[in-house]
């Protein structure tokens, strides 16, 4: 039996879920990233794994009248401590307000993410926030086909090919109980690199990290950044154009390779619903008053069953219906995957040779920004700060002003 080409494997694990003979183990390549492989002592030639492959065996999701808004929790502390809008939550709390329950990404202890279930409001937070590594899907497909046959409303969200692979293992079947999220996704990152960088940062903090928010709105939703408690009570932060682990992920260096010819960059999204940042939002109503500190999601509503799960929480989320080129141009994985950058054979040379501070100084340095943006992203704008920012914008105008007005009364001084 063969499965799908590496280059090509998304890491969905559908195969996975649908073997029953304990015939597919899970390797790592060298780029920490994980892969499934058929032990062929094991296998019987069933066919399961492979019928269930979305990349052998692409369906065409099922999309209606697709809407799209941007949109946030009206929930102040849920829309703050999101990563961008706090909608997963909203959505979220009124499957387990049906008795259901919910899949999602988490940390683990190790801060590797897996994919886990909760059935529980308190136990929420453990999904929600940005989490740019891909999980393991383990056995999920599995437990939810459990939850869906006992007739409990499940929630699944995750990256669009993790929808896709459940949708091939519970073979495309309609069931009315079951509501799924995709998000728009960049491109997963090696698990390896980002635990290279985790030891970077206790040896920099000195203590064992505790806690870990990608995208902590210090200063704002826009400029964001990743902050990581120590158990010594140190905290670090690093600003999204800064933070070399980030700096890395935005270049493209070391995600996954099938995250480059990713068939899932499109508006055929594989979820009911589909969310993500809201980028380039322009503030066109009075609701929308601090959106650049606390956050706006895009929201697209793929077909009559997200929709109906949108409706269900729309008394306690602002939302507004905009144009599909509003929504194609906050996100370019909508329309296409990133491009593979020509010199990533080489990060991976260096990575394997350098130590990693040595490999943070030629790979992940901090992007260059103008000063206003170093103002805005680093100070609360109260009033001198807006005055400090106009100046820094204005600089020039400003200075040119001055010189006429100087001119002006030396002129007058000299009469």
């Amino acid at each position: 039996m063969i499965l799908c080409k590496p280059e090509m494997c998304t890491a969905c694990m559908a195969c996975v879920n649908a073997c029953h003979h304990g015939a597919i183990q899970i390797y790592q390549d060298g780029e920490f990233f994980d892969y499934p492989t058929i032990v062929e002592d094991a296998c019987t030639d069933c066919g399961n794994c492979k019928g269930v492959c979305p990349i052998l065996y692409p369906q065409k999701p099922v999309i209606e009248n697709q809407k799209y808004y941007a949109a946030w929790s009206k929930n102040h502390k849920t829309r703050f401590q999101s990563s961008s809008g706090g909608l997963f939550p909203e959505l979220a709390s009124y499957i387990l307000s049906k008795g259901g329950i919910v899949f999602g990404a988490a940390f683990d202890k190790k801060f590797s993410v897996y994919h886990t279930s909760v059935d529980k409001l308190s136990d929420l937070p453990r999904l929600q926030g940005s989490k740019y590594l891909q999980s393991r899907i383990e056995k999920s497909y599995r437990k939810v086909q459990q939850h869906l046959e006992s007739r409990r409303p499940v929630l699944f969200s995750g990256t669009p090919c993790q929808i896709a692979g459940l949708n091939a293992f519970l073979k495309n079947k309609t069931y009315e109980n079951l509501y799924t999220i995709d998000i728009i996704c960049h491109g997963v990152p090696s698990p390896g690199v980002f635990q290279s960088y985790l030891k970077y940062l206790q040896k920099k903090l000195k203590s064992p990290i505790t806690h870990i928010n990608f995208r902590a709105k210090k200063y704002s939703w826009i400029f964001w950044n990743i902050s990581v408690d120590a158990k010594n009570n140190k905290t670090y932060t690093g600003s999204y154009y800064k933070d070399p682990y980030i700096r890395g992920f935005l270049r493209n260096y070391f995600l996954r390779p099938v995250c480059y010819q990713c068939p899932f960059t499109s508006l055929n999204r594989q979820g009911d619903i589909t969310l993500g940042d809201f980028w380039n939002y322009k503030n066109s109503h009075n609701a929308a008053k601090n959106f650049d500190k606390l956050g706006v999601s895009l929201l697209i509503c793929n077909n009559e069953k997200g929709d109906l799960l949108f409706q269900s929480r729309h008394r306690q989320i602002d939302f507004f219906e905009e144009s599909l080129q509003r929504a194609l141009a906050s996100n370019k994985s909508l329309k296409e995957p990133f491009e593979k950058p020509q010199n990533r054979a080489l990060f991976w040379e260096d990575y394997k040779s350098m130590t990693f501070e040595t490999l943070l100084k030629k790979w992940m340095q901090k992007e260059k920004i103008p000063t206003h943006i170093y103002i805005k992203s680093h100070f609360k704008m109260h009033f001198v700060t807006h005055v400090m920012y106009f100046f820094a914008i204005n600089y020039w105008r400003v200075m040119k002003r001055i010189k006429k007005l100087a001119t002006i009364i030396n002129v007058r001084q000299k009469n």
